[in-house]
């Protein structure tokens, strides 16, 4: 097995952010991004706490938002809308992990903010966009794994195995590579014969979020596995990949942590970049 390095492409990809945000701060103000995260998933938080260290590297203001797992629906939709009508908040992020006691779901909850403060790009309007191939804000997730199939020269009509129907990865990712050319097959837990799909595909994009769900079985030599999985395991997180079990085999894998995430990470802050272009317009 061989991890793959994504750091080249998130060299790429912060260096021609910072060189954006160098020139946009000699006109205007820093920037500001909110993190709005409800509940305390361990995973979630981490997640979060990267992003904001990240911000502050990039010379991004940000605010966190930590809110009771208890909110109500009223309050919950309050808070988004005050954030998304505040004139000095550049971009927000909902983290995906929304209690369902609150009784809103994540999909309702973002449709709460503008279209281009909606830094993952998983509003209606964006999904939208996205699936029409026009100008958007993508869902960071899903593009951080068409940028990583770029950036391997994955040839155009591969086939590429998605175990995601999510609208932040699964379902916004089938529509990009679709549009790029290649051919998306979705999967999820209800598939028959998951792996026999699998074991089929050049490339396996797994977002099952079971750590050291697919093993061997599900794969086969010379395969290439994206593995978007973040699982708090005992205090580490881990990813989908049994990285033991195919310790024999010839595959190629995105590490967790250092890579799908990391790669999200910044992609967060460039849809940042996409709408700061568009508001100078």
């Amino acid at each position: 097995m061989q991890p793959i390095d994504i750091n080249p492409l998130y060299n790429s990809i912060r260096n021609g952010l910072r060189e954006f945000l160098s020139k946009y701060n000699e006109k205007n103000s820093p920037p500001k991004v909110a993190f709005l995260m409800v509940g305390s998933n361990p995973a979630s938080a981490s997640y979060l706490n990267s992003k904001r260290k990240l911000a502050g590297k990039l010379g991004i203001e940000s605010v966190t938002i930590q809110l009771n797992e208890d909110i109500g629906r009223k309050d919950l939709l309050g808070k988004i809308e005050e954030l998304s009508s505040d004139d000095s908040i550049n971009g927000i992020m909902v983290e995906n992990t929304i209690p369902a006691g609150t009784g809103i779901t994540y999909s309702e909850a973002v449709d709460h903010i503008s279209p281009w403060k909606d830094l993952d790009g998983s509003g209606t309007v964006n999904l939208g966009r996205t699936a029409k191939g026009i100008s958007s804000i993508e869902p960071a997730t899903a593009r951080s794994v068409i940028e990583t199939v770029r950036f391997l020269k994955v040839p155009v009509g591969t086939k590429i195995c998605i175990i995601n129907r999510s609208i932040t990865v699964g379902r916004p990712l089938a529509m990009m590579l679709l549009n790029s050319g290649f051919t998306p097959v979705v999967c999820h837990s209800k598939t028959i014969d998951l792996k026999s799909i699998t074991r089929s595909s050049p490339v396996v994009v797994s977002a099952v979020g079971k750590a050291g769900m697919i093993d061997a079985s599900y794969l086969s030599d010379g395969s290439t596995v994206i593995d978007v999985g973040i699982n708090s395991v005992e205090g580490t997180i881990r990813g989908d990949l049994n990285t033991g079990d195919i310790s024999a085999m010839n595959i190629k894998y995105t590490p967790v942590p250092g890579g799908i995430g990391k790669l999200t990470s910044i992609l967060i802050f460039d849809n940042l970049r996409l709408s700061l272009m568009r508001s100078e317009i």
